[in-house]
């Protein structure tokens, strides 16, 4: 027989401010990278963003990204935002632990019941486990930190002309 989860709602008063703060967060990457698209297009807003956004998924933006970046900035500059690309991936890969997770709390602890599919093992899996506010908040933190550091090396790009 299945085990069931309790659904409780007796999270700290600091648990949906730092769940929201993380989203936010993350949000600011997203955008950030479709704008490094952008620049590395050379297009208008419109018609760059709307390719950025074609692509859809996050890991996709990235990768699609990274092969402008190889295509138009001289190698180190690419190697560079390629690394925080990288960064992306592993925090973008945590904000889907936590935003598309079951929720509830343990000892009045919010828990995070997370299942995914491995592709690697062709099964399912999962990362069930107390995360703390705070925990919520440092990632948030680690997240923001990254947008602003994306935005640094963007200004600092030279992409030739076409």
């Amino acid at each position: 027989m299945p085990q069931r989860t309790p659904i409780r709602d007796d999270f700290p008063d600091t648990f949906y401010p730092a769940l929201a703060r993380l989203v936010v967060a993350f949000g600011r990457v997203e955008y950030i990278v479709k704008l490094t698209i952008k620049s590395l297009l050379d297009q208008g807003f419109t018609p760059a963003m709307t390719k950025a956004e074609s692509l859809r998924a996050f890991r996709d933006q990235c990768k699609q990204a990274k092969r402008y970046a190889d295509e138009k900035l001289p190698s180190e500059q690419a190697e560079t935002y390629g690394k925080l690309l990288d960064c992306a991936l592993a925090l973008a890969e945590l904000r889907n632990d936590h935003v598309h997770a079951l929720w509830t709390t343990e000892d009045g602890q919010p828990k995070r019941y997370r299942l995914y599919y491995d592709t690697n093992k062709k099964a399912l899996g999962s990362r069930n486990r107390v995360v703390t506010p705070e925990e919520l908040d440092r990632t948030a933190a680690e997240m923001q930190r990254l947008a602003d550091e994306i935005h640094r090396v963007r200004q600092t790009w030279t992409i030739p002309a076409r």
